[in-house]
């Protein structure tokens, strides 16, 4: 737990997380389907409440590998926290796969928000 604190002392919880993940394969039209857990622990002073979290996740594919389908929540023993989904799209052109992922976070602690919204553009060669 490093001390971070330049006049006093401030140190950084010590945090731990493990999961696993199960590979289900091909179920019907959904490929490559995966169902992700983990929780984490962090040994703060504050909110003992949240000290553990949990995360569950789930992601599929379709059309070749082509559409990507994604969703999860993260929460505590007494809240939860957050709700995201995302899409992925993938297009093979020439030598090329060019790629566009788009993900929404919605925070359950924050009234009357739109959630984060994330999009990114990659190619693979």
């Amino acid at each position: 737990q490093p001390n971070i604190g330049l006049y006093y002392t401030d140190k950084v919880p010590f945090e731990m997380r493990g999961g696993a993940a199960y590979h289900f394969g091909d179920i019907g039209v959904f490929e490559d389907t995966v169902l992700a857990f983990d929780t984490s622990y962090r040994n703060q002073d504050w909110a003992k409440d949240t000290r553990t979290n949990y995360y569950l996740g789930g992601e599929s594919w379709f059309r070749y590998h082509t559409i990507g389908l994604r969703s999860g929540l993260n929460f505590t023993q007494s809240n939860l926290n957050e709700l995201t989904f995302g899409l992925s799209l993938n297009k093979a052109v020439g030598r090329f796969i060019l790629t566009i992922d788009y993900s929404v976070a919605w925070s359950m602690n924050v009234k009357d928000n739109l959630g984060t919204h994330r999009i990114s553009t990659g190619a693979r060669f």
